[in-house]
């Protein structure tokens, strides 16, 4: 992502008074994750604030923030494998999920669906 411009650093600081009631942690606090709303929303500000409240809102109802502690089924880690296969060019990690081997099917029979979603955030 590019630097931001001068237009786009006084459009964080505004940005970042608008939303200072969510109480953002972390990375999401960040000026370059702000500028990430800014930018996907065409630097409209009213449209960035309510993408990032919805997501904030999504984020709590799913408990996004422990995913990482979340343990999912045994069976999943057996029979809807991840294959680590290193990093990119931005070393981020490289994983590969082959999808076509999945039994999404028992899943769905099983009654997993809240699990197998959950799963999915968590990957």
């Amino acid at each position: 992502m590019s630097s931001p411009d001068s237009k786009e650093i006084e459009l964080i600081s505004q940005f970042r008074q608008r939303v200072a009631d969510i109480n953002l942690k972390g990375r999401l606090a960040e000026d370059h994750d702000l500028l990430r709303w800014i930018r996907a929303r065409n630097h409209d500000l009213d449209q960035a604030e309510k993408m990032i409240r919805e997501s904030i809102k999504w984020r709590e109802a799913n408990d996004i923030d422990n995913i990482l502690t979340w343990n999912p089924p045994e069976r999943f880690l057996k029979e809807l494998p991840l294959e680590f296969m290193g990093y990119d060019n931005e070393n981020s990690p490289v994983l590969v999920a082959p999808y076509g081997k999945w039994d999404l099917k028992k899943c769905a029979d099983l009654g997993e669906k809240e699990e197998f979603v959950k799963y999915c955030d968590q990957l």
